[in-house]
């Protein structure tokens, strides 16, 4: 079978380019997810293709380029990965990212294969039309979505436009539309095959994909400093200043609060750090340094609130990476957690600022042995059940004729 992906990863080889060119934040989150399923199916033994309209912002508010038309020739990109061209103006983009992609897909479409697998990341409307369109061109191929959020929750900011809703409102119809060829999914929460209509289709439930984390031996200056860390946007549904308030209350001068990422509670968070001096902010970083920062941290936190419907449709990404140094994780018991995520996350017990402060010293104050054992078994799982070559055979069995069990 010949098997492709349609998304928007880009290769860590452009990761300056695109930090220095992009206004709001980097979509680092998707980019990971995207290259775990890579490397699960070429784990797999998958000859996989990848064709990529690159998850930038776009122009002009939220990327610096108005046209996409690759990289810096100068880097050099090992990915294999092939990057269409693409006009980046807010409100057209779609359209010149959908017909991009389309004609990347023209020597699949033309192939002999007798069996052919497009594999589309994320519920973007302009991925999934061109997939559809490459199905109607060869009834051959198959398309399996991947969707991390449905359409109408992927942009959760408060300070988006009346424009803006009224453009998502006319693309979650178009997508409803495409949807209905789809034929199979993975998906991160149970709750999403009733939204997606999924019906009698086959499909996956995965919260997220575990990557095995290089450990070191972290040597510090100061023993007595314990860190606190958060990485990810700054949006105000993400909670973060209700964990800025709560650190501030902690009376602790050996403790630090480091945050990384962008957003817009920016401005708010460098307020902060004017009137406490133990709040540290990075800013927008690489993932391979926001990786660094969970590792050496002492609690790592995700300050996002089970208060709204999309809760039960998500999983935030950040608490696999979160996991997966083996470091203690304070979290919201989110509707879309599978149940024994309750081993392995000391959760909040309610939305109070209070509540997530004393959570948060129950942590760094309390038994050590507990951390240790939630920690082994959030591994254990992890490892077992949600490693990217276990989700990439999952994708396989829905979409391919062959016993993959033994891979």
């Amino acid at each position: 079978m010949r098997v492709l992906l349609l998304g928007g990863v880009f290769d860590d080889s452009h990761n300056d380019e695109i930090v220095s060119k992009t206004r709001t934040y980097v979509e680092y989150a998707a980019n990971n997810f995207q290259k775990k399923i890579i490397g699960g199916l070429q784990e797999c033994g998958i000859d996989l293709e990848v064709i990529s309209a690159p998850f930038i912002g776009a122009y002009p508010n939220a990327y610096a380029d108005w046209y996409f038309d690759g990289f810096d020739p100068r880097v050099i990109d090992n990915s294999g990965y092939k990057y269409v061209n693409f006009i980046n103006v807010w409100g057209i983009r779609n359209l010149s990212r959908s017909r991009a992609a389309r004609r990347a897909l023209k020597d699949f479409i033309d192939s002999n294969d007798s069996d052919k697998l497009i594999i589309v990341y994320t519920s973007h409307t302009p991925l999934i039309q061109a997939a559809n369109y490459a199905k109607k061109k060869d009834s051959r191929i198959k398309i399996c979505l991947v969707v991390p959020d449905l359409p109408q929750y992927m942009n959760l900011a408060d300070n988006v436009s009346t424009v803006y809703k009224i453009m998502k409102k006319f693309d979650v119809k178009a997508f409803q539309k495409e949807n209905a060829l789809v034929d199979s999914y993975v998906i991160l929460t149970e709750p999403m095959a009733e939204d997606l209509k999924i019906g009698k289709r086959p499909y996956c439930v995965v919260e997220g994909i575990y990557q095995e984390v290089c450990r070191t031996n972290l040597e510090r200056e100061n023993t007595d400093i314990r860190t606190i860390v958060y990485t990810g946007k700054l949006d105000r549904s993400f909670g973060i200043m209700n964990l800025v308030d709560a650190f501030m209350k902690i009376d602790d001068e050996n403790l630090r609060l480091l945050i990384c990422g962008s957003g817009e509670e920016k401005e708010n968070v460098i307020r902060c750090i004017e009137q406490d001096k133990r709040i540290l902010y990075k800013g927008q970083v690489t993932s391979d340094v926001a990786r660094q920062y969970i590792l050496e941290g002492d609690v790592l936190v995700n300050p996002r609130q089970n208060n709204s419907d999309y809760t039960k449709y998500s999983f935030p990404s950040k608490i696999i990476d979160y996991l997966a140094t083996g470091n203690p994780v304070v979290a919201y018991k989110l509707d879309g957690m599978p149940k024994q995520y309750r081993d392995f996350i000391y959760f909040v017990p309610d939305d109070t600022v209070e509540a997530l402060k004393k959570t948060i010293m129950e942590v760094l104050y309390g038994d050590e042995e507990i951390r240790i054992i939630k920690s082994q078994k959030a591994l254990q799982y992890l490892q077992s059940g949600i490693s990217q070559k276990e989700v990439a055979k999952k994708i396989l069995f829905m979409n391919v004729e062959k016993d993959f069990t033994g891979v």
